[in-house]
């Protein structure tokens, strides 16, 4: 199968989103954490 190049830019563009995103859910839990350690 072949990748269209606007394919390719939008996964590109999802994956970088993704990440942001985990990041910020790391440093949600990471506070949330902070604020009960008792998980």
């Amino acid at each position: 199968t072949t990748i269209k190049p606007q394919a390719k830019y939008l996964a590109a563009e999802y994956y970088l989103h993704r990440e942001k995103d985990e990041k910020k859910l790391l440093s949600m839990q990471k506070k949330l954490a902070n604020k009960n350690i008792v998980y």
